[in-house]
């Protein structure tokens, strides 16, 4: 167990801490939030046979619906509109 919380440990600071300087916390918090999704979503983990994290869960949600309230997708963060335009004009 710990061996898989230092090996995601050094993955955060590779494409994290190391990897660039951040202006500010918000820039940071932007930073991560990509990393996470881009880990949970392409990330090809071999304890999972070579999936992403989130296909074993949209696969064992579509086996036993039973287990949750709603689908999955419906956690996805989006593009929020509200965000981008105040930033880029």
């Amino acid at each position: 167990m710990n061996v898989q919380v230092e090996v995601t440990n050094r993955s955060l600071k590779h494409y994290t801490k190391k990897a660039s300087v951040y202006k500010n916390l918000d820039e940071l918090k932007r930073h991560m939030m990509t990393f996470v999704l881009y880990y949970n979503h392409q990330i090809k983990l071999k304890s999972l046979k070579y999936q992403p994290s989130f296909d074993i869960i949209i696969l064992e949600f579509e086996r036993n619906t039973s287990n949750s309230n709603h689908h999955p997708n419906h956690t996805l963060l989006g593009l929020n509109i509200l965000f981008c335009a105040k930033h880029i004009t």
